[in-house]
């Protein structure tokens, strides 16, 4: 059930920003894409990590697209409740845009926790609720949004604000780093991108990223 749902979700989804420089600035060892998608996450990881890069995603037919297309990425169907990998595996996980989608995030993050070695990073993103609605509108005037209508993402299964996301990860691991991809305006309110990644900025963000260590 699981599979056939994504594997669906996959044909439609379009392209999320990503946090190429934090991910470069932690790159080493073992590297987990978790929820991959297409592989193109990965593949953008690739282009300054040459280590080994492994990649999980739920749907058979979009790991089957990226395996076409990145055949030196270990890709592989997987649940991210349910990690194919060993424990203390991984110096890196990252997964981005990818929690909002779990119903249960909490057992997702045991597993990360599990497959991490001690000092490990996770990084995550993920759209900062109810803040994200805004910037929805803000893309359906500007007809930018990928879904071109006002509706939320009806698979966004949990909500996140940013202090909510902090106060869950922070159960399972150490907050290395909290911050805002963006701020409504800052582009033309100059000192707004100074301050975004200071509170409360960063709680009128429009996507919350965490870096985390074990």
């Amino acid at each position: 059930m699981e599979n056939k749902f994504w594997n669906n979700y996959t044909k439609y989804k379009g392209p999320t920003s990503f946090p190429m420089g934090i991910l470069e600035k932690y790159a080493k060892g073992n590297i987990l894409d978790l929820g991959c998608g297409d592989g193109t996450h990965a593949g953008m990881v690739r282009k300054f990590f040459l280590g080994s890069i492994y990649a999980i995603d739920p749907s058979d037919d979009i790991i089957a697209k990226a395996k076409s297309r990145y055949q030196d990425i270990n890709f592989q169907p997987a649940s991210a409740y349910d990690l194919p990998y060993e424990d203390s595996f991984f110096d890196l996980v990252y997964a981005i845009d990818v929690i909002e989608h779990l119903k249960t995030p909490e057992k997702m993050l045991k597993e990360v926790e599990r497959v991490l070695k001690s000092g490990g990073i996770v990084v995550f993103q993920t759209p900062n609720y109810p803040i994200k609605r805004l910037y929805d509108f803000n893309n359906f005037l500007a007809k930018k949004n990928w879904r071109h209508n006002f509706k939320d993402d009806p698979t966004h299964f949990y909500k996140f604000t940013a202090k909510h996301l902090k106060n869950m990860c922070s159960k399972y691991f150490e907050v290395v780093e909290f911050k805002t991809r963006n701020i409504f305006l800052q582009n033309k309110l100059k000192f707004l991108k100074n301050k975004r990644n200071k509170m409360p900025w960063i709680l009128f963000g429009q996507k919350t990223i965490i870096i985390l260590k074990k």
